[in-house]
């Protein structure tokens, strides 16, 4: 990816979407595999190195009580986008 864009990571229920946010957050540990992120392997990365990365990044799980509708303005937001995007 360039610098500006942004991934959306969708599919089924089940499909490890949350758990892929979660272990590239390092709040979860992945079983095998490797993420990287900017060059750097995150799952193998030491301990006080993974907060300057978490600036770049973001995990905006669903709320299965907001509609779709508020679901999109939440994460328009979360990109630095206005209230209506």
């Amino acid at each position: 990816m360039k610098g500006g864009e942004t991934l959306a990571l969708i599919g089924e229920s089940g499909s490890g979407k949350s758990t892929l946010g979660l272990a590239t957050l390092r709040l979860r540990r992945p079983t095998s595999g490797r993420i990287e992120f900017m060059g750097i392997d995150v799952t193998k990365a030491e301990k006080y190195k993974p907060r300057p990365l978490r600036r770049y990044m973001q995990v905006l799980l669903q709320d299965p009580y907001s509609s779709q509708d508020e679901d999109g303005r939440r994460g328009g937001r979360a990109v630095g986008g206005g209230r209506g995007e």
